[in-house]
């Protein structure tokens, strides 16, 4: 039993599959075969070639952003206002990034010595609470507790910052311009392209030229309050650019997206930065630092995009890639018919048809031998034609 079992097996899969052509006259599934490959050819002629621009080969752009800011914004100090240009809110220059200062927390006049942290960092009653070379990021402590601030003295810049300070809120960081220079090459195509010409060479407001406020309207999002707290904002410049048509066509569109979120643990977006400069004591030099914490608006600027042009390689890809989907057609159609359609049985019997030993009795007499003369080794043709129809 196992041998004849295993036989079968082997048999099976030495065998030989071939193909014969049956035709169901069958109006029904004649109809599914012809709409399935007309759904199929709409396919490929309205989604690959048209939509997808199957037609077009596709190059990639590669380029330089520039960025200039232009404004001033301002404070009341000390009853009196102090003015604060793009030199000063933007104190970290960059060529595709920029940030604008609106809020300023400034620790004037430190130089290096020790002194007490006002954020409260290293807490004592007396100088055994206090254990030297303990590092903090306010500095490193000396052993001695000041008694009076119940505070461990730290060796740093003194003095260091509080944050208990009132901040200097600028007025008009909103009204801030950024011009945003874009010059591109398609190398693919040798073409190259820039945010200026397209606008005679002009400042164009959203074409070229953005207010901080316009940026942050068109990423749709103001909350947290990208003023008081920060804001972290990416610039997407998109080329998309069609070259069967005229080059100056192609412009770019500006895309604004906020990625920092209210729920992170730092919210917003701030740092500091520092001023050094050398003033003379008692016949000496000493160096001192203006230290800025700084909350506001960053942008970034990041660049993307592809050219395309009418191409006869990927037209024929396309086409070529598209055709062999027609063989689903048929696929769907023979599964209807086997296995759908009341006549499956019949359809089944004529499609799968087994030929070997044990079969060649029922064959013999559809064998035409064209060598009768030949014993061992015959050479046949089978022919075999079927047509079935429907049954009422």
């Amino acid at each position: 039993m196992v041998k004849a079992l295993l036989a079968d097996k082997i048999s099976d899969i030495l065998s030989y599959k071939t193909y014969k052509i049956i035709q169901i006259r069958n109006w029904k599934l004649g109809i599914i075969h012809y709409l399935t490959q007309l759904a199929i050819f709409g396919f490929i002629v309205g989604f690959i070639i048209i939509y997808k621009k199957g037609y077009q080969s596709q190059g990639a752009v590669i380029g330089n952003i520039s960025i200039k800011l232009k404004g001033s914004s301002w404070a009341i100090v000390n009853n009196e206002t102090q003015v604060w240009d793009e030199y000063d809110v933007a104190p970290v220059p960059s060529t595709d990034t920029f940030f604008i200062s609106s809020v300023v927390h400034p620790t004037l006049h430190q130089k290096r010595g020790a002194c007490y942290d006002p954020s409260n960092s290293a807490p004592c009653t007396n100088d055994a609470n206090c254990t030297a070379f303990q590092t903090f990021a306010e500095g490193v402590t000396n052993g001695f507790c000041n008694t009076t601030k119940k505070q461990c003295q730290l060796t740093g810049w003194c003095p260091m910052e509080d944050p208990s300070t009132p901040a200097l809120q600028l007025q008009g960081a909103d009204a801030f311009t950024a011009f945003v220079k874009v010059q591109v090459y398609f190398p693919t195509y040798d073409i190259a392209r820039n945010n200026v010409n397209g606008s005679a060479g002009q400042l164009t407001r959203g074409y070229n030229l953005f207010t901080v406020q316009n940026l942050i309207d068109m990423s749709g999002s103001d909350n947290p309050d990208p003023y008081k707290l920060g804001g972290i904002f990416v610039i997407n410049v998109d080329f998309q650019c069609n070259f069967d048509h005229d080059p100056e066509d192609c412009i770019p569109t500006f895309e604004v997206l906020r990625v920092d979120t209210e729920t992170q643990l730092s919210v917003g977006y701030n740092f500091r930065y520092a001023h050094y400069y050398w003033l003379e004591e008692d016949g000496n030099l000493t160096q001192y630092r203006d230290l800025f914490k700084v909350y506001g608006p960053r942008f970034l600027v990041s660049l993307s995009g592809f050219g395309r042009k009418f191409d006869v390689v990927p037209t024929f890809l396309s086409i070529g890639s598209g055709l062999g989907l027609l063989s689903l057609a048929s696929i769907i159609v023979d599964f209807i018919a086997l296995y759908l359609m009341p006549q499956r049985k019949d359809y089944a019997g004529a499609k799968y048809q087994h030929t070997g030993e044990e079969y060649m009795p029922l064959l013999r007499k559809h064998i035409t031998v064209n060598n009768p003369e030949i014993k061992r080794k015959e050479q046949v043709t089978f022919a075999s034609s079927l047509s079935l129809g429907e049954t009422e």
